[in-house]
């Protein structure tokens, strides 16, 4: 156990010193020990086995100075690869991210009804298998391959345990069943918390605000992040809101209960909602787009609906951002989060559907839990999951957190 904390502190002094000079440009080997107060002897035995592994770049200085001229260090960006995959109903997105935490090789596929789960996972199997491709001789570089799973999982195991929108997703091994085809190191997280991820590392870095991230698409569902970690809970599943009670909900849900969360709020819900009133007599301008074709309905159509000030569409915006308000209430009340995000493709109008969120928020919380508390629409890219499967397997390695503040 001693032997192991030995190695935990040698790689945490090593991930530190990778992390001072990632983030600096014109770094030399002194300034990495004033920065880090780590011993000249640990810093230079440290960085130069990061030279000998290529994960580091030297380059020496070509400024005019007096005195000797220092080594500048600068983070090689085909040191290390990371490989990330996440899925919904609708499609597969895949990507390679370099060590410089750039997305270098992005690619989606599509999920059709018609596919079965093996189908499915062959589909997955693909994709990686792709990606690999696309490295060729570097992929002897890959560190291993993060998964956003949809639905309920076993993060320990690597079990999605159950997702409604796939019939039959039910206690599918994909940690085994990929570690098996790719003898690669396989790290699982529910398909949001790897959104929750990626926004992390998009927008603060190694050190973040507390922020939740909401997802509305399929279904409604919030990525945490909570003293500057993931906050997974109990079992690995918090924030799956979607099946939460909602008081006066009464639509039927795909779980088979009444009042769901997603039954108000996802776009699924919106969608159903538009096509019940279409036969009322309203969303007259979708109705004429799509020629009668229910199935063409997307999002995008509502929101640009909801942009040019069709009434039908803002009662209906404002109608769920109503639900949402009263879902995400309890949560600030529990969390007392700093940001809300609310995260979907078509950036769900913006300031229009969060300020209506903000509202129904303030309505029902008290003032001291909103001090310096914002909600805000953002529009995100398909590969965002991705992305952020791809950054667990980084941070599984590269974490800079002591071994023993982090949580078990």
């Amino acid at each position: 156990m001693e032997e192991g904390m030995v190695e935990s502190r040698k790689n945490l002094k090593r991930n530190k010193i990778l992390s001072t000079i990632r983030y600096r440009s014109d770094i030399s080997r002194h300034d990495v020990k004033k920065i880090t107060a780590y011993s000249m002897t640990t810093v230079l035995n440290v960085i130069n086995e990061l030279v000998e592994k290529e994960f580091l770049i030297e380059e020496k200085c070509d400024i005019t100075r007096p005195g000797r001229k220092p080594t500048w260090l600068s983070i090689n960006p085909e040191g290390q690869y990371f490989i990330g995959v996440e899925f919904n109903a609708k499609g597969i997105h895949c990507v390679v991210v370099n060590f410089a935490f750039k997305i270098i090789y992005s690619e989606q596929y599509k999920i059709t009804k018609e596919m079965n789960v093996e189908g499915i996972i062959d589909k997955i199997k693909h994709s990686i298998k792709k990606a690999l491709d696309f490295l060729g001789e570097r992929s002897r570089r890959v560190l291993g391959i993060g998964v956003g799973l949809p639905g309920y999982i076993d993060r320990t195991k690597g079990i999605g345990l159950e997702y409604a929108h796939i019939e039959r997703w039910k206690n599918i091994n994909i940690k085994e069943i990929l570690e098996k085809e790719f003898q690669y190191d396989i790290c699982i997280e529910n398909n949001i918390n790897t959104m929750a991820i990626a926004y992390r590392w998009q927008q603060y870095g190694e050190t973040s605000d507390d922020f939740v991230l909401v997802s509305i698409k399929y279904g409604t569902r919030m990525g945490m992040i909570m003293d500057n970690k993931l906050f997974v809970g109990n079992g690995g599943n918090a924030g799956e809101i979607a099946h939460m009670k909602l008081m006066n909900g009464n639509r039927l849900c795909s779980c088979g209960k009444i009042g769901c969360v997603d039954t108000e709020v996802s776009f699924m819900a919106i969608k159903s909602k538009m096509i019940e009133r279409m036969m009322y007599g309203y969303f007259k301008d979708i109705k004429e787009a799509i020629c009668g074709n229910v199935d063409e309905i997307t999002m995008d159509m509502f929101i640009k609906s909801v942009l040019r000030g069709n009434k039908d569409a803002i009662e209906l915006l404002e109608e769920t951002a109503s639900y949402l308000g009263r879902c995400l209430t309890p949560v600030i009340a529990t969390l007392n989060p700093k940001r809300i995000f609310l995260a979907s493709e078509s950036g769900f109008a913006g300031k229009i559907f969060s300020d209506k969120v903000y509202e129904v928020i303030e309505q029902n919380v008290t003032p001291i839990l909103l001090k310096d508390f914002n909600v805000k629409c953002i529009k995100v890219e398909r590969n965002m999951g991705a992305f952020g499967a791809a950054m667990l397997v980084m941070e599984k390695e590269y974490t800079t957190v002591e071994p023993n503040t982090q949580k078990k």
